[in-house]
């Protein structure tokens, strides 16, 4: 894995728990078969968290992880009850400890003022989510794939 070291650890953060079983069966499926819907490689070793809304996960984030834990990758829906994905990365954009942990946004809103209002909170990337179980799938091989082989990912000593 040439993006990080150790096992990939990623915080999904959505208020429908059928959406996030989705994703959690296509990182089952994925591991078990060590292969993503491309045929590529997955990494076996993928940590994944989940968090219900943006308040559970900002409890999560600023009481329960510690630097040698905290999330490499945060996947955040957009429209929340509690705390939504924008007061969500505002929180984590202030945070010494997560400012430099990428959050990518994911949402089935493709309007340009969610768009614009998510990068100017200071999200890396912006998905719209896909309606197809195949399409999710893929979408999932992708962010994996680019975030263990191609980007850089920065971790915190400790």
């Amino acid at each position: 894995m040439a993006g990080v070291s150790g096992a990939l650890r990623v915080m999904l953060v959505d208020d429908d728990a059928g959406f996030l079983g989705l994703v959690d069966a296509i990182f089952r499926r994925a591991k078990e078969d060590r292969r993503d819907a491309f045929g590529r490689s997955f990494p076996a070793e993928l940590e994944i968290t989940t968090a219900g809304d943006g308040f559970i996960a900002r409890e999560l984030l600023g009481t329960k992880l510690t630097d040698g834990n905290r999330p490499d990758l945060l996947v955040v829906d957009l429209k929340m009850p509690r705390l939504d994905g924008i007061g969500l990365l505002k929180w984590i954009r202030e945070e010494p400890r997560l400012v430099t942990v990428p959050v990518l946004m994911l949402s089935t809103s493709a309007t340009g003022s969610d768009v614009a209002s998510s990068y100017a909170a200071g999200c890396n990337a912006y998905y719209q989510k896909p309606l197809r179980f195949e399409d999710l799938e893929r979408l999932v091989g992708e962010l994996v794939h680019h975030w263990t082989q191609w980007a850089r990912l920065f971790r915190r000593p400790g």
